[in-house]
């Protein structure tokens, strides 16, 4: 099978690149400066020429803070670009696999947010993807919206690289305690994406639609931060001790409001593509082992 990957230097795209190209599929992977996918015409020509049975799209803008200043860019990374990539797959007859997010989700709820749950972002980022998503559910039928959270990898930025960073140069770390959600990390995403693609290569009954998944348990930033510096003290990733200090989130301002909860349900893709994710931690400590 082709599979045409956009985003491939991204967090997930990364490890979607090392796990395909280990399989017996044909990977084409597209980074943003030999693919726009905000450009149709050439994402159209892209796509005549090397002709994929499936699209994964893990293109996006992730930068929530600076989405709220930069919201042209935002919309048309994560809504047009997605728009685009419907409708040629609609009329190629090709099954699109989008990555979303937690961000869709307003954060009210006290438990987890199941995929038919009701939207309601309150940052640029949480509204463009989920733009994104309905432009994608108007146009195909033949798709997978996965949404996902709190991504972490060995690629690109994320909450991991940047608590290291810190605890190497300050003595005193202050977290966000009251904002929980599901660390997820990309290599875990991949193999979730691969299994769907397997399934569609096998011709296997493919339940169309949304899908949540993400890693387990739920977790405070705080207790996500105190997980990373034992293990980067574990694995001498660090060297002195840092303390950590929980703090509330009217304490730490941001261009962008958060959810305060975005735990999301995992149920559905079990049921449907016997996915089952394992601890976070588990994750976290061998994502460590290959950061430096």
């Amino acid at each position: 099978m082709n599979i045409l990957l956009t985003g491939s230097t991204g967090q997930i795209g990364t490890e979607l690149v090392n796990l395909i190209e280990a399989s017996p599929h044909k990977l084409y992977a597209y980074d943003k400066q030999k693919l726009d996918i905000t450009d149709k015409a050439l994402t159209l020509d892209v796509v005549t020429k090397i002709k994929p049975n499936i699209i994964i799209n893990a293109a996006a803008y992730t930068n929530v803070d600076l989405a709220e200043e930069k919201k042209e860019i935002a919309y048309a990374v994560n809504t047009d670009g997605p728009r685009n990539l419907a409708t040629i797959s609609h009329a190629n007859k090709i099954f699109l696999i989008h990555i979303s997010t937690d961000y869709v989700f307003d954060g009210l709820k006290t438990e987890p947010y199941f995929e038919d749950d009701s939207t309601g972002p309150i940052n640029v980022y949480g509204k463009t993807k989920l733009h994104g998503e309905e432009v994608i559910r108007s146009v195909l039928k033949e798709h997978i919206i996965l949404r996902t959270s709190w991504v972490f990898g060995k690629r690109g930025k994320n909450f991991v690289k940047t608590i290291l960073k810190l605890a190497k140069k300050q003595d005193l770390l202050k977290v966000i305690d009251d904002q929980y959600g599901c660390p997820t990390s990309a290599t875990s995403i991949a193999k979730a994406i691969l299994n769907i693609c397997e399934n569609f290569s096998l011709n296997k009954q493919i339940n169309y639609g949304t899908y949540h998944y993400s890693g387990t348990p739920k977790t405070s930033w705080y207790k996500f931060a105190k997980e990373i510096l034992a293990i980067g003290y574990k694995q001498k990733l660090i060297g002195d001790k840092v303390i950590i200090q929980p703090i509330s989130s009217k304490g730490f301002p941001t261009k962008s409001k958060k959810p305060n909860y975005s735990v999301l349900s995992i149920s559905k893709i079990e049921q449907n593509f016997n996915i089952m994710p394992q601890s976070w931690i588990l994750d976290l400590e061998e994502m460590m082992k290959n950061i430096h």
